[in-house]
């Protein structure tokens, strides 16, 4: 068979191609400016004024025969399309060939793989053939793509010629408004500068209002400062009637101070004389010294209990009154009024205030007040219930 006879074991050279295949070997692998590139070699032997389908010309009959020229043309195709030549070189089958040619074909890679092909030891004339026809047809769809892009860009350069009037257009519009903004910088930079003539204007008359208001004092200094003289005569009025008023306000405040001093005082009296009888009783009755009796440990003092923890003051209650005490508690000014105070210390014949669970400046107020009434004022360290059983004891 033909397609068996083509065979070989290596590679074909150009002038091994069946001459009917160069012109497209030619066309189809060297662009023009792979032809014009070659035309200026001397081994090819071409006319400097030749054209471009004269050196084609030229090239596909090179390959007719065995020659320094064909060898030449060989040379700078397979230096070309090397990478292809050893793609196709590990490939044998004509299948395998042809699968390669579509993917290649494909991926816009004719010129190498129509190379590889032609010039292969193993393809058979029949897929040589088949290769040629697809890229002949190549071409012609090469030639049409060509034409419309030719049409495309025709229209391309319309509109172009459409988009560069515009530009102008624009341009012009853009020159006139910049003609206009330096107009307008322009009349700014005159607006500013009169601007700075008003300021110094505005700054002249300023000082010379400041000239004849200084002259205008200097001539109206006398009625000032009678006007001053008077005012400070009524001031000096005024100070002695408040002087006056504030010494009878302190007088009004002493004698109301006294009259609750005494108050306090009756409540006191009155306070320790309950007292008296209540340990009277406690000594002269039959349960003294038992569980059964009233006052066992306290007798019936009150103990006033100010600060300490609000979930705690029935636990304060209970150990009070198991002890024989009555028990008042004040928290100190958190809810209750510190007016408060005075009234439960006037009753109180003992007052606990722990530090812990007390604002500073109510203890103090507690001290102050248990200092003025003479009445036992102790500062416990813990607001806890252990340390009000101690102090009991001590009070006890």
């Amino acid at each position: 068979m033909e397609s068996n006879q083509l065979k070989t074991q290596t590679r074909r050279k150009i002038w091994q191609v069946e001459t009917g295949y160069h012109c497209s070997i030619v066309g189809t692998c060297l662009g023009r400016s792979d032809l014009r590139r070659l035309k200026r070699k001397k081994v090819f032997g071409i006319d400097s004024s030749a054209s471009d389908y004269e050196i084609h010309n030229v090239f596909a009959g090179i390959g007719d025969a065995k020659t320094p020229q064909s060898r030449a043309l060989q040379k700078v195709l397979d230096e070309k399309y090397g990478q292809f030549i050893k793609r196709y070189a590990k490939l044998h089958e004509d299948e395998e060939l042809w699968r390669q040619w579509q993917q290649d074909s494909k991926n816009d890679q004719a010129p190498g793989a129509f190379w590889a092909i032609m010039t292969h030891g193993r393809a058979s004339a029949d897929l040589i053939a088949r290769v040629y026809g697809e890229c002949h047809m190549i071409s012609f769809d090469t030639f049409t793509m060509q034409r419309s892009s030719s049409v495309a860009l025709k229209r391309m350069e319309q509109r172009l010629v459409k988009e560069e009037r515009k530009v102008r257009q624009l341009t012009d519009k853009l020159q006139k408004q910049q003609e206009k903004s330096e107009q307008l910088r322009e009349e700014l930079r005159t607006a500013r500068s009169t601007e700075q003539d008003l300021e110094i204007a505005v700054g002249r008359l300023s000082q010379q209002n400041k000239d004849l208001s200084a002259q205008l004092s200097q001539a109206n200094w006398r009625t000032e400062l009678e006007n001053l003289r008077s005012l400070c005569a009524r001031l000096e009025f005024e100070k002695d009637r408040l002087e006056g008023a504030l010494a009878e306000a302190r007088n009004d405040a002493n004698e109301f101070r006294a009259q609750i001093d005494l108050q306090l005082s009756q409540q006191e009296y009155a306070a320790e004389a309950d007292f008296v009888a209540e340990c009277e009783s406690c000594a002269g009755c039959e349960d003294c010294g038992t569980a059964a009796c009233v006052g066992p440990d306290l007798c019936g003092k009150m103990v006033l209990y100010v600060g300490g923890r609000s979930n705690m003051i029935h636990l304060y209650r209970q150990l009070v009154e198991e002890r024989g005490g009555r028990f008042s508690h004040h928290d100190g000014g958190r809810e209750n009024s510190r007016q408060q105070l005075p009234r439960l210390l006037s009753g109180a014949d003992v007052v606990l205030c722990p530090v812990d669970c007390v604002s500073h400046d109510a203890c103090k107020q507690v001290k102050r007040i248990c200092k003025r009434y003479d009445k036992p004022f102790v500062m416990m360290r813990s607001s806890g219930v252990s340390a009000l059983e101690k102090e009991l004891e001590t009070v006890a």
